[in-house]
């Protein structure tokens, strides 16, 4: 997906969270992702399933949890 990825919508993805969590000289500042989507119905797709692997992740490494959405729509000009 992206520079630092994790997929967790795999056994492996959620194991390599776990592992990486309690490293001392890692500071986790949050789960991101970007949707670079025009139809709004697949965005929503996407946060649906965005939103229930973050809780995978969450719940394997024991962190709590801090939400903040950012949301801006950009209309092209062509």
């Amino acid at each position: 997906m992206s520079r630092n990825e994790l997929d967790a919508s795999e056994a492996t993805g959620l194991n390599q969270a776990r592992a990486i969590s309690p490293l001392l000289h890692l500071k986790i500042v949050g789960i991101m992702s970007h949707y670079p989507e025009k139809d709004s119905d697949n965005v929503r797709v996407s946060l649906a399933r965005f939103n229930q692997q973050s809780k995978q992740v969450l719940a394997v490494t024991g962190r709590a949890r801090i939400f903040y959405c950012k949301y801006f729509y950009q209309v092209d000009s062509a």
